[in-house]
């Protein structure tokens, strides 16, 4: 990460960290709301999209917040993350 930074401040930090952790998926169990953070920090609203999504089909808990968690404020503007929101909407009560 301190290459990373130090080639082009945080957002390519954020998005060599991503490229590694994705890499090590492919060996191992990652939590896809990880990458989706990395991803959205990074400033990859695609690619940010589509670890969400996996988090979503993958139950993540972290899925229950997006709808109101400042973290994913750059994606609310999107159809998919709108999609992604209606989708996780819990039943109203009684």
């Amino acid at each position: 990460m301190e290459r990373g930074y130090a080639a082009g401040g945080y957002r390519e930090a954020m998005r060599r960290a991503a490229e590694k952790l994705e890499a090590r998926s492919k060996l191992t169990p990652v939590q896809a709301s990880s990458l989706a953070i990395l991803y959205v920090e990074a400033g990859q609203k695609d690619r940010a999209l589509e670890w969400l999504e996996k988090a979503y089909q993958e139950h993540d808990s972290i899925t229950v917040y997006i709808g109101v968690d400042p973290q994913w404020d750059s994606l609310r503007a999107d159809p998919l993350f709108q999609n992604l929101v209606r989708r996780i909407r819990f039943p109203a009560n009684g």
